[in-house]
């Protein structure tokens, strides 16, 4: 496994630890992750055609929001919302 890719696993692994995700399977949250990141440039340029017109920033914001939707544990009363970002 790339160094990055287990850096992330750990990560994954240790937030849930923390009460704070819930990645019951991190290498396979890692991989989604990434995977949401790579598709919109990594897909279309395997396949000879250009990226999709988004900016980087969006792409990265969106992935982060989708998989803060999926994993992230709904957070105790006191803390709000954006304390997790």
């Amino acid at each position: 496994m790339e160094p990055q890719t287990e850096k992330l696993v750990q990560y994954l692994a240790h937030m849930t630890s923390l009460g704070i995700l819930d990645c019951r399977n991190p290498l396979l949250a890692a991989h989604q992750f990434m995977g949401m990141l790579n598709e919109p440039s990594l897909w279309p340029w395997m396949i000879g055609r250009e990226g999709l017109p988004l900016a980087a920033e969006d792409v990265v914001e969106e992935t982060l929001r989708t998989f803060l939707q999926r994993y992230r544990l709904p957070q105790s009363k006191g803390n709000s919302k954006d304390d997790a970002r």
